[in-house]
């Protein structure tokens, strides 16, 4: 019952539109003067399909290589892009679900491969701490020892990031740490600046498409934002010469 509710609910409004639409369509037949309205509704329509979004996030995120982790010593380290912070307003402060999800697993390849771990994000706000203070300091109540860059303010920063850590540490290579749809434009970023990257983990939802993602949805709509920005985003690091078209190939 309360996975129905989920699915109708939030819907409602999406699906009333669309039947107000088709419901003016058929009452004043195809010679209405609305066809703009009417095509524009049916691309929303098609849009709303979360299958569209999730078959595009399947294609563009970055194939992840099941590459064993490198045991210690041997010059690799886990670097972990931030994914920004929370706050409620009091001068709390924790990390996003992002942030969460990137850096549990770079803390499971850093324990599991006892290399070390880096976390790389700078403050988002004015007067607030930086990203990876935050993650940071919830990691150090595990007792568990991070490095910290708390300069990047972008993806590119981040790999900028990386090389100097690599140049400092004596690192030679990365296990690069992010979301899945993110990972393609970051490992790019990576490359550009010859860092060598020696495996890429993130957590990925499991493949193939479901009879919910036939179903328009408010969901499918937000779902081609995060596709969509990850492409432009790439378009821009491309046309800025910050990467090329071969750093991107997974």
């Amino acid at each position: 019952m309360k996975a129905i509710a989920s699915l109708i609910i939030p819907n409602i409004g999406l699906w009333l539109v669309f039947a107000a639409a088709i419901f003016g369509w058929v009452r004043r037949g195809r010679a209405s003067r609305n066809r703009a309205l009417i095509a524009a509704i049916g691309i929303l329509l098609v849009l709303s399909f979360p299958a569209g979004p999730r078959l595009a996030a399947d294609i563009w995120r970055l194939p992840v290589p099941e590459t064993p982790w490198a045991p210690a010593g041997v010059g690799t380290a886990v670097f972990v892009f931030g994914g920004g912070i929370d706050t409620d307003g009091y001068a709390h402060f924790w990390p996003s679900e992002a942030s969460m999800r990137r850096v549990s697993v770079g803390r499971m390849i850093a324990a599991e491969s006892g290399v070390p771990l880096l976390v790389s994000g700078g403050p988002t706000s004015g007067a607030g701490p930086t990203e990876a203070k935050v993650i940071a300091d919830m990691l150090a109540t595990e007792n568990f020892d991070v490095l910290r860059d708390d300069t990047a303010l972008n993806t590119w920063d981040n790999a900028v990031a990386a090389r100097a850590a690599l140049d400092r540490y004596g690192w030679t290579s990365v296990y690069a740490v992010t979301d899945a749809i993110h990972g393609r434009r970051a490992v790019a970023c990576l490359r550009a600046l010859g860092v060598p990257v020696a495996g890429f983990r993130a957590p990925r939802r499991e493949s193939g498409v479901t009879a919910e993602d036939f179903i328009p949805s408010v969901r499918g709509l937000a779902h081609w934002g995060v596709v969509g920005y990850e492409i432009v985003a790439s378009v821009v690091y491309l046309m800025k010469g910050r990467i090329e078209l071969s750093d991107l190939h997974g």
